[in-house]
């Protein structure tokens, strides 16, 4: 299934979703909200973080019904953030701004003056190490928008602005399923699909160089035994195992690395 962000309304007895995302964060969605409006959402998560570590099940639960994990976004907010994200768009994305003004238009045409407008994107945020973490690159990326930087951009990728900027809309809405700049956002995905880049994790990058640690431990039994026995069936299985060990090891630490460098080389340029 993956980790899912949804951008939904809620509504006085119903709640609509209007797009999703599997394993990404659309650009578009954070184009919305104020840092305010994350800072304030991310404090509750950091208390349910600590209580996965040390709390017990029933005051998670208790706490879960008690809070909302979902960003609100105000409308006051929401207008406010369209007109700058425009601006950025219009200047460094011209391509993208046509798809960008049909998604807000579809948003406002679906929001009523009682409804609230919310994302969630608890779920994405398991990608990333902690809460502080998460919320600094969210708050970055809210920063590069409000600041005019393109540059330092990393949530929209040009060659898919389904699942990097609209998201995938509710099949229930087929007027706006069937616009052109959403069906062409479509076609241009499916023709030129992206690669998902890794993103840098410690605990990824530590696991991976304690899998390449306990390689040569296993290389080690593996010669005693074929020393002792010969070439059998068995020793042969546990050396091509342990050699692909070695390569799993190997691909995720430069994986990581160059994941890593991308992070560095991305703070440089702030």
């Amino acid at each position: 299934m993956g980790n899912r962000s949804r951008l939904f309304i809620q509504k006085k007895d119903k709640e609509i979703v209007l797009f999703e995302s599997n394993n990404s964060l659309p650009f578009f969605w954070l184009t919305l909200v104020d840092k305010g409006e994350v800072v304030r959402a991310l404090k509750y998560w950091r208390k349910l973080e600590k209580l996965e570590q040390y709390g017990e099940e029933e005051e998670i639960m208790e706490s879960l019904e008690e809070y909302s994990t979902y960003i609100e976004i105000s409308r006051k907010s929401l207008l406010q953030n369209i007109t700058i994200a425009k601006q950025l768009l219009s200047t460094h994305f011209s391509k993208v701004i046509a798809l960008y003004g049909d998604f807000v238009d579809f948003i406002q045409s679906n929001l009523n003056e009682e409804d609230t407008l919310y994302i969630d994107m608890i779920q994405f945020s398991s990608f990333y190490d902690s809460v502080d973490i998460f919320e600094k690159v969210i708050l970055q990326e809210i920063d590069a928008v409000h600041q005019k930087k393109a540059r330092n951009i990393t949530f929209l990728d040009s060659n898919d602005l389904i699942a990097s900027g609209t998201g995938f809309v509710n099949l229930l809405f087929v007027d706006f399923s069937k616009c052109d700049t959403y069906q062409n956002a479509l076609k241009n995905r499916k023709s030129a699909p992206v690669k998902n880049q890794v993103t840098y994790s410690s605990k990824s990058l530590g696991m991976n160089l304690i899998l390449l640690i306990l390689c040569p431990v296993f290389s080690w039994i593996t010669y005693k035994m074929i020393m002792d026995d010969g070439f059998t069936t068995g020793e042969i299985v546990l050396g091509l195992s342990n050699l692909g060990f070695y390569a799993v090891s190997l691909f995720g630490i430069t994986s990581q690395y160059n994941a890593f460098r991308r992070n560095m080389k991305r703070n440089s340029k702030k």
